[in-house]
């Protein structure tokens, strides 16, 4: 008799912590989850090119790529796992037997920091070094702005070789100056946050810059974007030109 009380005690405990669970805590559940695969995407307008009187183009944009790191995943012990078993050759349980769960992030990110070294340099490699040891709230981590995309083009397809993650590759443009011959002090330059800071760029810097737009993306656990759950797009202004 007590044990029959006993098993009906105990499965109505678990059949409230399941209604609690599935049902009054659903919606908060599925928001955090959501919150963990979303990111609002900055998409950079073009700044307005810059002409001479005779329309001979002085400046112009090239696109060029921004790449943050999401530390969470950086620090995913299954992700690092899954991807220093493939470069090892085994299978992850049998690699996460052979470490503890910290000695395996902290080869992973030296896995990952080392790649990055041998295609953009040491600064960027030891960045990374530095974010997954710091104990930070924020998810993403700016790495690198600017980068060429041919160079942005062969990390990300070294890291998906390798089956590592943690990194994201997001399109902006830098500016061009095509004509060397026109002097720097009477054109300006253009600071890494998109300001004019002297000359023409600074002069006409309102009628210059563009106003950036956004999209809402959900990304898998390898950071690639799942196109089909795209979520509210604001398209970027472009400046105009002068």
């Amino acid at each position: 008799m007590l044990t029959c009380f006993v098993l009906v005690f105990v499965f109505t405990c678990l059949s409230a912590r399941l209604i609690y669970v599935q049902i009054i805590k659903h919606d908060e559940y599925a928001y955090r989850a959501m919150e963990q695969r979303t990111r609002k995407v900055v998409l950079t307008a073009g700044r307005g090119r810059i002409f001479d009187v005779s329309g001979e183009l002085f400046v112009d944009n090239f696109p060029t790529q921004n790449i943050s790191v999401d530390r969470k995943t950086l620090r995913n012990i299954d992700i690092c796992t899954r991807g220093l078993a493939h470069a090892a050759g085994l299978r992850p349980r049998a690699y996460r037997s052979l470490y503890p769960d910290e000695e395996i992030r902290q080869r992973y990110a030296e896995r990952v920091a080392h790649l990055i070294d041998g295609a953009i340099g040491e600064e960027a490699a030891n960045k990374i070094r530095e974010i997954a040891k710091e104990d930070s709230t924020r998810k993403w981590l700016p790495l690198v702005k600017n980068l060429d995309n041919d160079v942005a083009a062969r990390l990300e397809k070294i890291l998906k070789k390798e089956k590592l993650s943690g990194l994201l590759f997001e399109e902006s443009t830098k500016r061009f100056y095509p004509n060397t011959r026109s002097g720097s002090h009477v054109l300006g330059l253009v600071s890494d946050d998109g300001l004019g800071q002297f000359g023409i760029e600074r002069e006409f810097n309102s009628a210059l810059s563009g106003v950036d737009g956004s999209r809402w993306v959900e990304r898998d656990g390898h950071q690639e974007e799942i196109a089909k759950y795209r979520g509210e797009e604001i398209a970027p202004q472009d400046g105009n030109d002068i």
